[in-house]
């Protein structure tokens, strides 16, 4: 399998922090993917695609038809209802 020497420095020193080296990494990445059938890649804060344009559709129905506070008195005050 060949790796850019950059990309494999940077899993190198990922992989061991969490206290596994390359190889082990590497096999429990391919484990996961043929036990599961599915790839799974995680965007930079740690949510799948799937789940980040799940949660920025979400974001956009709430900015567009999300109720709409003056202060956080009035926030608090309609949650205590």
């Amino acid at each position: 399998m060949r790796i850019d020497s950059d990309v494999k420095e940077k899993a190198q020193k990922a992989f061991r922090k969490a206290g596994i080296d390359l190889s082990t990494g590497v096999r429990l990445y391919l484990n996961d993917v043929a036990r599961s059938r599915n790839v799974r890649v995680l965007t930079a804060n740690g949510f799948t695609p799937e789940q980040e344009r799940r949660a920025l559709k979400e974001m956009d129905y709430a900015i567009k038809h999300g109720k709409r506070y003056d202060s956080t008195e009035a926030l608090f005050a309609d949650l205590m209802k």
